[in-house]
């Protein structure tokens, strides 16, 4: 398959990094910047051409009349959609561009069906339901959805005083009919086994039927939880302006403080009904004037994280309920105190992982079909959804025979339209659907989880 992109940032880097591992991707990544360049040239195992993504010339010399995938992510939109157009009438099958301004946003679907561009994605519109979801579900440092919204993973934090502290594995699959996936434990993130510790401050991924789910809920306790009703944001840049409209769905009473005073200006006119602050937010003091420890949830989205960090380090240490702090460098969390950042967005990272889905859900493997692929617990674990062909070597052997690589588990089963939870008798069957979580990165056949 061949795969251009435009834009060597942070969401180009990400693309370079994950798809150039697999054997069956050819990669050509252009970008102005030649010292960028270089560098993820010389990090991965990629072309580069060295230039405008909107030149003719080269995006010809770049090979885009022969490309499967054109991917433009580059800083400016105007480049992202006039680079996919000329993409398409050069030749390439499948474009996809990186959005992010309202105006372009709000008119999505025209601008696409009218250019003729396959695919537009927008960071902040995705991070913003991310938030959305966290803030709605109050027990929830994460939620994604698998199987078209059939099943969910939530991670959930164990509190010192919960039912689940304390617990072997093995104990709390007598008493929960629901999987405990991922455990992340500070900066050490493992797939659990039944001899596993379930520990005071470990987040667990959980998945499993609704009413099994819901059922683990209230037992837990976290049904009793009161919903959040209240929010201060810290940041009023694009990512806000989106989110604003969310929580108004769930609460009336929303504060914002932005340092700029004309960024402050423009949401107080958009936004009449809602608390907008011209003012510094990573200044405790002035949080202290703001009466930050009222605040069910402080949402932390400037564009520099450690001030994230530290403005939710310091909300929940006065008492804020919930904290989501935006991040896009997760290197930092193994420098400050994790246990007090549980919900972490990283947009970037949202956006990158969409297009990916979208390369390999369009690629067929030898043995079986990736057809999404998802990144959890601050991107240590991937979730792939696999179909299953009839030559694979894990078909109608039951699962406790098959010699499974380490920090692998098979999480569900989707046959015939019904989701099931597997045992170690069931077996893989043919056009089955499965998920498979693993620490392992270079996936790309059901297969490869076997050693």
């Amino acid at each position: 398959m061949n795969i251009v992109v435009v834009g060597g940032g942070k969401v180009g880097e990400i693309l370079c990094k994950e798809l150039s591992t697999e054997e069956s991707y050819d990669l050509t990544l252009i970008e102005k910047n030649e010292r960028v360049l270089d560098k993820l040239i010389s990090k991965f195992d990629i072309q580069g051409i060295c230039g405008s993504g909107i030149s003719i010339d080269i995006l010809k010399e770049a090979g885009v009349e022969h490309s499967d995938f054109f991917i433009a992510v580059s800083q400016k939109d105007e480049t992202n959609i006039i680079a996919c157009i000329m993409a398409k009438k050069l030749g390439a099958k499948y474009t996809i561009a990186r959005v992010r301004e309202r105006e372009y946003s709000a008119h999505m679907d025209f601008v696409r069906d009218s250019l003729g561009i396959s695919q537009i994605i927008n960071p902040d519109f995705e991070a913003s339901y991310s938030i959305y979801r966290m803030v709605k579900y109050a027990y929830a440092t994460n939620i994604e959805n698998f199987m078209n919204n059939k099943v969910s993973m939530v991670g959930v934090f164990v509190e010192e005083n919960s039912a689940i502290a304390n617990m072997y594995l093995k104990d709390f699959r007598k008493k929960f009919d629901v999987i405990v996936c991922i455990i992340q434990r500070g900066i050490d993130v493992f797939i659990p086994n039944g001899e596993s510790l379930i520990l005071p401050d470990d987040i667990i991924h959980v998945t499993g039927t609704s009413n099994n789910m819901q059922k683990f809920y209230s037992s837990v306790g976290f049904l009793r939880e009161k919903p959040l009703k209240s929010a201060l944001i810290v940041g009023g840049g694009k990512l806000s302006s989106y989110l604003i409209p969310l929580l108004k769905r769930l609460m009336t009473d929303i504060k914002v403080i932005e340092i700029k005073y004309d960024i402050a200006k423009k949401l107080s006119e958009e936004y009449n009904d809602v608390s907008i602050i011209n003012g510094d937010g990573t200044d405790q003091d002035f949080l202290d004037e703001m009466t930050v420890g009222t605040y069910d949830t402080c949402i932390t989205l400037t564009g520099i994280d450690e001030e994230n960090a530290l403005i939710s380090m310091y909300a929940s240490k006065k008492g804020v309920r919930k904290t989501i702090t935006k991040m896009n460098r997760l290197s930092i969390l193994k420098v400050i105190n994790v246990e007090q950042i549980k919900s972490i967005i990283t947009p970037k990272r949202i956006i990158a992982d969409k297009i990916i889905r979208s390369v390999r859900s369009r690629y067929n493997a030898s043995g079986s079909n990736v057809e999404q692929l998802y990144t959890l617990a601050n991107h240590e674990v991937e979730a792939l959804q696999f179909k299953i062909s009839g030559n694979s070597k894990a078909v109608d052997i039951p699962l406790e025979s098959l010699n499974i690589k380490p920090n692998t588990v098979i999480a569900f089963i989707l046959r015939q339209g019904e989701v099931f939870f597997p045992t170690g008798k069931d077996v893989l069957m043919k056009d089955d659907k499965v998920l498979v979580v693993t620490k392992n990165s270079d996936f790309t056949d059901i297969d490869d989880m076997l050693l």
